[in-house]
């Protein structure tokens, strides 16, 4: 979350018109840790910065099954506020 925080710049439209709420990406972190598969559930205008800084993320920790590496899908959201 950190690096997220660091590295996501917003959009100085959405900025300039106040817009908000909240952002929902979806993605697929694989058994070595990569990322992959991004996308928004519900379109907005801050997917791209969003999607941007996903796909630039150090690899993650894999899941683990039955001390097993596996595929895990995640979803976060973020909640855009310029206020």
């Amino acid at each position: 979350m950190k690096y997220i925080a660091k590295n996501v710049t917003y959009s100085a439209v959405a900025r300039e018109n106040g817009l908000d709420g909240t952002v929902y990406i979806a993605f697929i972190v694989e058994t070595d840790g990569s990322i992959k598969d991004i996308m928004s559930k519900k379109p907005n205008y801050m997917d791209e910065a969003l999607i941007k800084v996903i796909k630039g993320m150090p690899p993650w920790k894999p899941g683990k099954c039955n001390g097993e590496a596996v595929a895990v899908r995640y979803s976060l959201p973020f909640r855009i506020c310029y206020r």
